[in-house]
């Protein structure tokens, strides 16, 4: 049951409320278009829906099924239960489609029956998705509650703290990002549209070990391409509020959503009355963040978690900028970006987006690259661009190009959806996996991957033997991995308190083991020294994890 329920929430953050709505932005539009208005609209009144539903203090698992309950039988009453036939042909844009949708089950596979392991994911947003879950708001949260207040569906419709929903959603957002390449390449073959997914591919690939992490930093590259994607579509009062739904979106996830918000309100064809409205909503939006979550917005300098403020060194922060830009495969990226200045269609995005979110990072956020990723879908915007002007004036990629897009095409499969037939498969599926995937089965494998996925699989086995022997406890081990208080399997051993490593507070000398993951000079030297006199060894040394013990 635990299995449906997981999957039914999955559906309600992501479908069903859009679902219902989708009519307000009624269009002759693709399915991609239509899909993406979909979870826009979904992601925005979950929201709204959730915190309404903790501030009258009814946010529980009866109240949230009654109304899921409610939005399916509406949805099976209107749902379309006729047939759909599709035609492939050979082409290049089928060819595109085949690629993309390989991509999409290749991403669906690798992060299905994972768990959140990253820093931010697993002490911030995963603790704040649970606490909200139990109508709770957490004590010290400073950023805005999006992603956390929907991944609390997952979390109150199970009854249980089984990860796997609340990590299955993080798989969306670069499904939809492809999805947003792959619609407008199919509406304008231009060049640059190709190429624009071409990037987003390489893009993924330089940050294949972040992307699925549960940052949501991810989702709000997302909701910017989106958001650019929509800029794009014919203006008018639907497309325009569509976009300024998005906006919210965007400002509900991070604060650099900002950017978003001040490129809409820039330009001239935005209705006026539509950029008073989301102001206004904006604005009620921050005073409601400021009395819920940002008491301390002003006292606690919310841009200067990591000491970007302290010190202050402009030409260093350019250079530490510069570095992670390099370390992370993204300079190039930007660089290609700056020649847009020569083009009068890509100084709009580039003054106005790129350099003013840049100039921000640089000087606030910029401890990590992940602060800076929201700029990535303008920067490939412009670049995409950039290449198609040269590319366009090489003859033989001009004559290449010419020569696809008049391909005879030729129909090699025509299939012909029964959507009856569809709806039934799909149930089935669920039922089927819901019995191999029993309720007792799901948390085994919940707490066996918590187990191996956070820190270091063989360090964390290395340690558990260890504690099996009786040879560690609380008072003889401390470590400078935050994680490991975290993982199931230590978590009623080790606590911050005794354990946590405190250059400035810990004696060493009273402690016997030892795991160490930071580059703390004081504590290696010191490991180092005892391992030269014999009085510690080093018992394992993997990726950057040194675990060492009595001799």
């Amino acid at each position: 049951m635990t299995f449906i329920l997981g999957c039914l929430s999955i559906l309600q953050i992501f479908c069903l409320p859009g679902i219902i709505l989708k009519d307000i932005f009624k269009s002759n539009s693709t399915l991609i278009f239509n899909l993406i208005k979909i979870i826009i609209l979904s992601l925005i009144i979950n929201y709204f829906l959730i915190t309404f539903l903790i501030y009258f203090k009814i946010y529980t698992k009866e109240v949230l099924l009654f109304i899921i309950f409610l939005e399916l039988v509406f949805i099976l009453i209107n749902l379309d239960y006729g047939k759909k036939k599709i035609n492939i042909d050979l082409s290049i844009n089928s060819a595109i489609t085949v690629f993309t949708f390989l991509l999409i089950v290749f991403a669906l596979i690798k992060n299905t029956g994972n768990v959140f392991y990253s820093w931010d994911a697993v002490v911030s947003y995963n603790e704040w998705a649970i606490n909200f879950s139990n109508s709770i708001y957490p004590g010290g949260m400073v950023r805005p509650e999006l992603i956390p207040k929907l991944w609390s569906m997952t979390y109150l419709i199970t009854s249980s703290e089984i990860e796997f929903f609340a990590k299955f959603t993080t798989v969306i957002y670069p499904i939809l990002i492809l999805l947003v390449c792959l619609d407008e390449i199919l509406i304008n073959k231009k060049p640059s549209n190709y190429i624009k997914l071409f990037l987003f591919c390489l893009y993924f690939y330089y940050q294949r070990n972040f992307i699925l992490t549960g940052y949501v930093d991810t989702a709000l590259v997302a909701i910017v391409t989106i958001f650019f994607y929509l800029l794009n579509k014919k203006t008018n009062y639907k497309t325009q509020s569509l976009q300024a739904t998005t906006i919210l979106v965007s400002l509900g996830i991070k604060l650099s959503g900002l950017f978003t918000l001040f490129y809409f309100l820039s330009l001239k064809k935005s209705s006026l009355i539509i950029r008073a409205i989301v102001l206004v909503i904006t604005l009620l939006y921050f005073i409601a963040l400021y009395f819920n979550s940002f008491h301390n917005f002003f006292g606690q300098t919310i841009f200067n978690e990591m000491g970007q403020l302290d010190d202050f060194n402009l030409k260093n922060k350019i250079w530490y900028s510069l570095s992670l830009l390099k370390d992370n495969n993204l300079f190039y990226f930007l660089l290609i970006s700056f020649f847009g200045l020569l083009l009068n269609e890509t100084r709009r995005i580039l003054f106005l987006f790129i350099f003013p979110g840049i100039i921000y990072w640089i000087l606030f956020l910029s401890y990590d690259i992940r602060n800076m990723l929201f700029t990535i879908p303008a920067i490939i915007i412009v670049n995409s661009i950039l290449i198609e002007k040269v590319l366009m004036k090489i003859k033989l990629f001009n004559n290449f190009y010419v020569r696809i897009l008049n391909f005879k095409k030729q129909n090699i499969i025509s299939l012909s959806f029964n959507f009856k037939i569809i709806y039934s498969l799909i149930f089935s599926l669920l039922l089927f996996f819901s019995i191999i995937f029993n309720n007792e089965k799901l948390k085994f494998n919940d707490l066996r991957t918590k187990n191996e996925m956070r820190g270091n699989k063989i360090l964390n086995y290395e340690i558990l033997k260890i504690l099996n022997k009786d040879k560690i406890d609380k008072d003889n081990f401390i470590t400078d991995f935050q994680l490991l208080f975290y993982i199931p399997m230590f978590k009623d051993v080790f606590n911050w308190q005794d354990n946590y490593l405190d250059n400035n507070k810990k004696n060493f000398e009273k402690y016997d083991y030892f795991l160490i993951y930071g580059h703390q000079n004081k504590i290696r030297d010191f490991i180092n020294y005892k391992v030269n006199t014999k009085e510690l060894k080093i018992i394992k040394e993997i990726n950057n994890f040194i675990l060492a013990g009595k001799n």
